[in-house]
């Protein structure tokens, strides 16, 4: 039994991975990160197409929104790289945040596009603040003190 080219083709077509484009629109470099509790957080990634990605962290105990930041994607073809930058506000006592990173494609999306994932979760554990640098105060050195003087030593004698 001999199957055609065409029918060929789609079978191999079947086995063949699918590119970020047909499973994941979006994809992180990392979904953990350890930050400072008033720090900087970076996320980096890449989507399959230009538009809007949008960053909301929620504490998990209540599912308030701590922060909501959305930023442009540059229009280009294949995997754009991006990195959402944000100062975090005060969080209170929570020492961990979940979230979401969401692309909100530009352009409309084909079938398999539409299908594909376009968020993906992340978690933050926060540090305590690191404590302020405090500068050391240079005392001035003591003079130098003076040499002991040697005290003469009266050995005893021995007679033999």
């Amino acid at each position: 039994m001999h199957l055609e080219e065409g029918a060929a083709a789609e079978v191999a077509a079947a086995f063949i991975p699918p590119t970020l484009s047909t499973r994941a629109l979006l994809s992180l470099e990392r979904a953990q990160f350890l930050v400072e509790r008033r720090g900087t957080l970076t996320v980096n990634g890449v989507a399959a197409v230009a538009g809007e990605t949008e960053l909301v962290l929620r504490d998990p105990q209540t599912m308030e929104v701590k922060l909501r930041y959305r930023q442009p994607v540059a229009p280009g073809e294949g995997p754009i790289p991006f990195a959402l930058t944000v100062n975090l506000p005060p969080i209170g006592d929570s020492q961990v945040l979940v979230g979401t990173v969401t692309l909100y494609p530009a352009v409309p999306l084909t079938p398999v596009q539409a299908a594909a994932r376009t968020e993906q979760a992340i978690a933050l554990t926060l540090q305590p603040d690191s404590p302020p640098m405090r500068l050391l105060e240079r005392r001035p050195e003591p003079p130098p003190r003076p040499a002991p003087t040697p005290k003469s030593v009266e050995l005893p004698r021995f007679v033999a």
